[in-house]
């Protein structure tokens, strides 16, 4: 009966030995950043024309329609100045799934970040035209901007 007892005793410490080792973990501080983490580290605040920006729209320069164009991001939303009807003047926007280099405008504008950096900002989008070239023409666009 006391071999029965210590087998016990050692297997019920055995168990409370192996639970303790496994909820003990490393560094309980943060993690590494996403890579949506950084990128939006990068992409909030207020991105101009001014200093080398463009608007292309198929290729051709058509950035002095956009005089004082300007695009703010923040978690979740962003703001336009002079961007004719390319953009709403607020509005929200969200990750597409995993991905740092798509996001999705609350108008159902798809934008593809094809330069990021601390002080350029260029992406593309396909617009579908909604009237004259100040208003937006239909195509492809490719805005770089700089913060």
């Amino acid at each position: 009966m006391k071999r029965l007892n210590t087998t016990a005793c050692i297997w019920t410490l055995v168990f409370f030995l192996l639970v303790i080792f496994t909820n003990c973990g490393g560094d309980d501080g943060p993690g590494e950043p996403s890579a949506q983490e950084i990128a939006f580290e990068l992409l909030s605040g207020n991105w101009t024309l001014n200093n080398g920006g463009s608007v292309k729209l198929d290729g051709e320069d058509i950035t002095l329609n956009f005089n004082g164009f300007g695009l703010s991001f923040t978690d979740g939303a962003y703001n336009t100045t002079a961007a004719g009807d390319l953009f709403k003047a607020s509005g929200t926007w969200q990750w597409v799934t995993d991905s740092d280099q798509q996001i999705l405008l609350d108008d159902g504008k798809e934008i593809r970040l094809t330069d990021l950096s601390e002080t350029d900002l260029t992406f593309t989008f396909q617009f579908a035209g909604s009237g004259g070239v100040a208003a937006g023409l239909a195509g492809n666009y490719t805005i770089s901007l700089r913060k």
